[in-house]
């Protein structure tokens, strides 16, 4: 089941960052300033047997759609519940009447990468040292 995170959800979708993007993870604070008081976020998790195991993280900017994270628990990668989540962006942004939908990976990302690619994402550019660890970010984005 998808539905919007609460904050009773930012223990577990805290987990999850932590383990996806090591020392580029979002604090709580990061999570709750997007819950309380981004008018332009959008938080979903993803449950299953009553668990957390992914969540995503956009803001929708009139014609923009920016999908800030978006990750799964590493022991349920490679399920289809990424493709799950993405799916679910791209009904927002349908909803939304969003016309791009942007992201960045890290370059060292390739499982994340092909998956975009697979849904029609385009690599625009190269951020060079985007990540506090020095790897550059390839940013993408998508018609809809």
């Amino acid at each position: 089941m998808i539905r919007p995170m609460t904050k009773a959800d930012l223990k577990a979708v805290l987990a999850i960052e932590n383990e996806a993007f090591g020392s580029d993870h979002w604090q709580a604070k990061e999570f709750l300033y997007e819950l309380e008081e981004n008018e332009f976020a959008k938080i979903y998790v993803l449950e299953k047997d009553q668990e957390v195991i992914g969540y995503v993280d956009f803001m929708v900017l009139y014609e923009r759609l920016e999908i800030n994270n978006i990750a799964i628990k590493s022991d349920k990668q490679r399920q289809g519940y990424g493709q799950m989540l993405l799916d679910k962006v791209f009904a927002e942004a349908e909803k939304e009447g969003v016309e791009v939908i942007s992201l960045e990976v890290k370059v060292t990302n390739v499982k994340a990468y092909n998956m975009y690619l697979k849904n029609g994402f385009i690599p625009m550019r190269k951020r060079s040292h985007y990540y506090s660890d020095g790897t550059d970010a390839i940013e993408m984005a998508r018609g809809i």
